[in-house]
């Protein structure tokens, strides 16, 4: 994942800012009633934990992207 796909993402119906992110974090907020592509938000999840998480928890995961 790209740390600036959010900003691409934020043009998205159902995707914003999230409010309590800090300016140029990229954190997003989505709303799953405008936003309902399941499969893509959890390739978002995965993807956001993945680069916030622990070098060696990301490693035990394996690469199942």
């Amino acid at each position: 994942m790209d740390p600036n796909e959010s900003v691409l993402m934020m043009k998205i119906p159902g995707v914003e800012k999230a409010p309590y992110s800090r300016p140029g974090d990229g954190w997003v907020a989505i709303d799953p009633n405008v936003f309902d592509d399941w499969e893509e938000i959890e390739r978002l999840l995965i993807g956001s934990f993945r680069l916030i998480a622990p070098k060696r928890l990301v490693a035990s995961l394996g690469d199942t992207r």
